[in-house]
């Protein structure tokens, strides 16, 4: 971090970092590249040089043989004599020696030339049963011997195989060619490794390096303005740099809608906060006007009263948590015991029922009023308490059907706050029936200190674009003209209680929600669980 801050620091807003050419990828690649030839003109050079002493020692070898064969063909013996010593001398050798083997492997008769040979014999090399290995131990060991030696070598010639030739020489003369051809095979892998490493730089400077730096000029860019539009990458590549680019663009243009899109998400909120202190105003005057409803005299008209009464206390408390949750960002939660079935009766009361299921039960409160109307006497007729009676018991009979519930034998209390449940639970059920459901059910069990909700219903499901965006504001509404709050809603809800709300299964046979909260305490004096303290959902 600190080194990030420094860069900050010293940059000016408006310009691209940029890194010197001997700290950057181009410098880095090309001492790599020289390094690596260089590694791979080592591994050439000991069989190289192996195979240069090798050759010289044979060539030894053959001019000996030939010395030998002009000093035989001398008629004059001093003659002879004088010819030896001169190609003793020309050749570098104190002694040389032949021995012809016949077929059956016998020696025949040693024709040998000497001059005064050294007293000592330091080293002695047989080249017919020298190893690869034996060669290359023997090239490295004469490069770095520090005192000259006598060597004797053994060996033949093609062109005389039955010959068996010994020659004693100095190995100075040996020593001194092999550091020479040394320097030249240096100078040669020097030159290689430079030519080499200039091609591959220039290759990966136009491959790699500039699409790397357009790469990084963007990303600094974008961090530098996120929200403004930029010049797309060339998707021609296929590789992984052109997959990289790809990636890229994807992700910024995703970041920036999100970007835009929270940006919208604020001013909305901040208007929200404006307007919601006007609301509440509003919503007051309507509780005023329902107040005096609820003294009126009429039965339906104060049994209307104190519905709407309900209705205008939840519109206000939504606008309080509203504006709290605008400020603070997520809901206040006061836990309590609650049960599933009270919390399902007070749901049951605001959601709307599909408009086949309304007619339904229109027809029904219409032959029910009937039937109980033709027990009476001719002259009497039906009170308007009776007949909200009938209306209520019809309803609740309707209202049951569509959302049945299927607790634990011995029903558990849930644990949180009934108002927010009461919101997180409309929603939820709201939006099934919106959907196209005609019959919901809530299975309820307790698992592992997790009160487990499954809201199983039997539309038509979610469609797979809905689904990918689901509990995001604004973007997971399943029908037209929605706003994609309410799962959001219910999201945020069921987080604050340190719980999770999470898709199971959506398809045409239908869809299920599973919700988990955290189990109430034992006791009332227990302190909340770890996970109810930071809010960590259940896996």
């Amino acid at each position: 971090m600190k080194n990030a801050v420094e860069i900050s620091e010293k940059t000016p807003p408006n310009s691209a970092i940029t890194v010197p050419l001997w700290r950057g990828l181009s410098a880095r690649l090309l001492l790599l590249a020289i390094l690596f030839v260089m590694i791979s003109e080592v591994f050439l050079y000991a069989p190289s040089i192996s195979r240069y002493r090798e050759a010289y020692l044979q060539e030894q070898l053959d001019d000996a043989l030939l010395a030998l064969a002009a000093v035989e063909s001398t008629k004059t013996p001093n003659m002879a004599e004088q010819v030896a010593d001169q190609l003793l001398e020309r050749t570098g050798a104190y002694l040389i020696a032949v021995h012809y083997v016949d077929v059956a492997g016998k020696k025949g008769p040693r024709m040998m030339l000497s001059r005064r040979t050294p007293h000592h014999i330091h080293a002695e090399f047989n080249l017919m049963t020298a190893s690869s290995l034996d060669l290359i131990y023997d090239a490295f060991e004469c490069l770095f011997q520090s005192e000259p030696r006598v060597l004797r070598i053994l060996g033949s010639t093609p062109k005389y195989p039955s010959a068996r030739i010994e020659v004693v020489i100095w190995e100075a003369e040996l020593q001194r060619e092999m550091f020479d051809y040394s320097s030249r095979i240096l100078l040669l892998s020097v030159m290689i490794a430079v030519i080499t490493a200039a091609l591959l730089f220039f290759a990966l400077q136009w491959i790699m390096v500039r699409p790397m730096r357009h790469l990084t000029d963007n990303v600094l860019a974008f961090g530098q303005n996120p929200e403004k539009e930029s010049s797309p990458f060339p998707s021609r590549r296929s590789d992984e740099i052109g997959a990289a680019q790809r990636a890229l663009v994807q992700m910024q243009g995703d970041l920036r809608g999100a970007l835009l899109q929270k940006t919208r998400l604020a001013a909305i909120g901040i208007a929200v906060t404006k307007f919601n202190h006007d609301l509440r105003n509003i919503l007051a005057s309507a509780m005023l006007f329902a107040d005096r409803l609820s003294l009126s005299q009429d039965d339906q008209t104060q049994r209307s009263a104190e519905k709407l009464i309900t209705i205008i206390e939840r519109a206000t408390d939504l606008c309080q948590h509203s504006l709290k949750f605008a400020k603070d960002g997520a809901p206040e939660i006061n836990r309590q015991a609650i049960h599933l079935s009270e919390l399902m009766l007070r749901v049951q009361e605001d959601i709307p029922l599909p408009l086949a299921t309304r007619q339904a039960m229109d027809a029904k409160q219409i032959a029910a009023k009937q039937e109980a109307q033709s027990q009476l006497p001719p002259e009497a007729t039906l009170s308007e308490e009776e007949e909200i009676r009938i209306e209520d018991h019809i309803e609740a009979q309707y209202r049951e059907a569509l959302v049945a519930c299927t607790p634990q034998p011995q029903e558990k209390s849930l644990y949180g706050d009934i108002d927010q449940l009461h919101r997180a639970f409309g929603n939820l059920l709201r939006n099934a029936i919106e959907a196209g459901a005609h019959q919901i059910t809530i299975a309820h069990q307790t698992n592992a200190g997790y009160e487990r909700l499954h809201i199983i219903d039997d539309g038509p499901g979610l469609p797979e674009k809905a689904k990918e965006y689901l509990f995001l504001p604004f973007q997971g509404s399943v029908r037209k003209g929605g706003t994609g709050l309410g799962l959001a809603i219910a999201k945020d809800i069921v987080t604050a209680h340190g719980g999770n709300l999470t898709l199971l299964k959506s398809d045409s046979e239908g869809t299920i929600f599973e919700l988990t909260l955290p189990s109430a305490p034992k006791h009332k004096t227990d302190r909340l669980s770890n996970n109810e303290k930071t809010g960590r959902s259940p896996r």
